[in-house]
């Protein structure tokens, strides 16, 4: 039988080392996960890569991942963002099911106390946890486009927008957009990030009255669209890389972002619009009940102790 080869420990080309540990840091130094692409265009921003495709980075950085190189994982940044669907499972008795309800904490509305209603919309979907973790305090309602969205999840959105204005309206509604900055322009753009958001708004739009006007409602609650960034102020002020691909000349993507330019735009969008010392007693309002049960809870399981 012939004998397997000896696997050999991985080891990156000189200089990758340097790069990949300088990237692991940046990864580390931000509290979501990242994207690949928001790796490359830190190396591309910060350490002179621009010469170099996403290719040739893909092909220094996956075997770095794969092989658990120096801390790195496969699991370090995100790739794409398909999902795996998990059935089954269970609590053991009635116990273990009570238990585990009193660490849930009650969710209260805070719409109530808000001028205006607030979603947002991305088009990175890689980026889903970044946004994740800066609209968390915000409760506001999130979906990530993913390029052109489909008819079908933009029949959802109006779906939803539909059914916050039926318990919360008449407040009018803003979309806040997300997305990269890609105008028709001589250099060769396609112009697709600047057509995504107005092309989805005008469906949702349309919907959204349809919807209004069928339950009867007389006047049409407003909503609007606002584009946040990537736009040509933010290229400009935060001298962003273009993107390399020869392909998308004279385009800009969110993942050129640094988390402090990124956490800028989202905040300063969202303290704009909302009132967020009013969402913070809501949440205070919710500890505070958690507390009432526990206490209820913990005189349940007492009983169920004794029986």
């Amino acid at each position: 039988m012939a004998k397997r080869p000896r696997k050999v420990a991985y080891k990156p080309r000189k200089g990758n080392d340097e790069l990949l540990n300088w990237l692991f840091e940046q990864i580390r130094a931000v509290p979501y996960i990242v994207s690949a692409r928001w790796c490359f265009y830190r190396l591309v921003q910060d350490r002179g890569f621009g010469k170099n495709t996403y290719h040739d980075f893909i092909r220094m950085f996956g075997p770095a991942r794969k092989n658990f190189w120096n801390g790195w994982r496969p699991d370090s940044v995100i790739d794409e963002c398909r999902q795996i669907h998990i059935k089954g499972g269970g609590y053991a008795d009635f116990a273990e099911w009570v238990t585990a309800m009193r660490e849930q904490v009650p969710a209260y509305e805070k719409f109530t106390s808000q001028e205006e209603i607030i979603m947002v919309c991305y088009e990175a979907e890689a980026m889903t946890q970044q946004f994740e973790y800066y609209l968390d305090p915000y409760h506001v309602p999130y979906a990530a486009y993913k390029g052109d969205t489909s008819i079908w999840h933009k029949w959802q959105i109006a779906k939803l927008l539909d059914a916050i204005d039926q318990e919360y309206g008449p407040k009018p509604i803003t979309i806040l957009y997300f997305g990269d900055y890609e105008p028709i322009k001589e250099t060769g753009s396609r112009g697709k990030g600047m057509k995504i958001p107005i092309s989805a708004m005008n469906d949702i739009e349309v919907w959204f009255k349809q919807m209004q006007e069928k339950r009867g409602k007389r006047e049409v609650t407003p909503l609007r669209l606002e584009r946040i960034g990537l736009n040509k102020e933010h290229v400009e002020m935060w001298e962003l890389p273009e993107n390399p691909d020869p392909n998308k000349q004279g385009e800009y993507q969110w993942e050129a972002l640094t988390d402090d330019h990124a956490r800028e735009l989202i905040l300063t969008a969202l303290n704009k619009h909302l009132n967020r010392e009013a969402i913070d007693k809501v949440v205070e309002q919710e500890k505070a009940d958690h507390s009432k049960w526990h206490r209820y809870l913990d005189e349940i399981i007492r009983k169920e102790d004794e029986s």
